[in-house]
């Protein structure tokens, strides 16, 4: 008997320690402003060139969700950096912080933020901070208004579901997992933080420096609502789709065709 009572006291001890260094590890991310983005140099850019912050939505990460449409088709002196989302946590608005700050510690002369759906906010941000950059908007939902009914809701309710799974899997959480077929791995605690994130987006309404925005043709995107983004970026050049929302993977060439309109 006394066995059993030391091993389920060590195993809930164990399961309390796990918990604790979880909250822990969660408080110093926010503290440290650790969880925003990883920025990944993929090209650098030329002289004359600009340097593209390309910025993803949800489950894949920034290389997944570009490279199958985007990346070959910028200029050969143009340069990309991948903004990476981190295992620990996730906030669009340090995201958004740490792409300016970057961008104006490397004084680049010309700079691109190309975000997909939520990462559109970070373009939102750069046009008020950075003088010299330039956005596009892909599918993008800069603000929780323009999804569909029911939408945020459900990103709520799955936010608030994941959060709380999150604290008695503890450092499981920040440990990766496949979400979609052949996408990026994805950690309960930084998904739950992207809902939350697409739920409660209001990001500043400036798109004096906006060049295109891609929406997916008629009521195809599930999630957000195409008629009201045109009318959200009154007056900027778009390009629809024939893809449901941010297919940039199967509908690759789609987005390649709604780009070079854009041009």
């Amino acid at each position: 008997m006394k066995r059993q009572k030391i091993k389920k006291g060590g195993k809930r001890m164990i399961l309390a320690l796990n918990t604790a260094l979880f909250l822990m590890v969660r408080l110093a991310a926010v503290v440290t402003n650790s969880n925003g983005a990883e920025l990944v140099v993929g090209r650098e850019a030329k002289p004359g060139g600009t340097m593209n912050y390309a910025v993803p939505g949800c489950f894949n990460q920034a290389e997944a969700s570009f490279d199958h449409w985007l990346t070959d088709e910028l200029p050969e002196e143009d340069g990309i950096t991948y903004v990476r989302y981190r295992n620990l946590g996730y906030s669009i608005e340090q995201t958004a912080k740490d792409v300016v700050m970057d961008a104006q510690r490397k004084g680049y002369d010309r700079v691109r933020v190309i975000g997909i759906s939520i990462g559109d906010y970070v373009g939102r941000y750069a046009e008020v901070m950075l003088p010299n950059v330039e956005t596009y908007a892909v599918n993008p939902e800069p603000d929780a208004s323009l999804l569909r009914p029911g939408a945020r809701a459900a990103a709520i309710a799955g936010s608030l579901f994941l959060k709380a799974l999150s604290v008695p899997f503890g450092m499981l959480s920040v440990v990766p997992f496949p979400v979609l077929p052949d996408g990026d791995k994805i950690t309960l605690s930084a998904f739950g933080d992207q809902l939350w994130s697409i739920a409660f987006a209001k990001a500043p309404k400036v798109y004096e420096r906006t060049r295109g925005v891609i929406v997916c043709k008629g009521d195809q995107d599930e999630f957000l609502q195409s008629k009201e983004i045109v009318k959200y970026f009154d007056g900027v050049p778009y390009a629809e789709v024939d893809s449901n929302h941010g297919n940039v993977v199967d509908k690759a060439e789609a987005y390649k065709k709604a780009w070079a309109e854009l041009q």
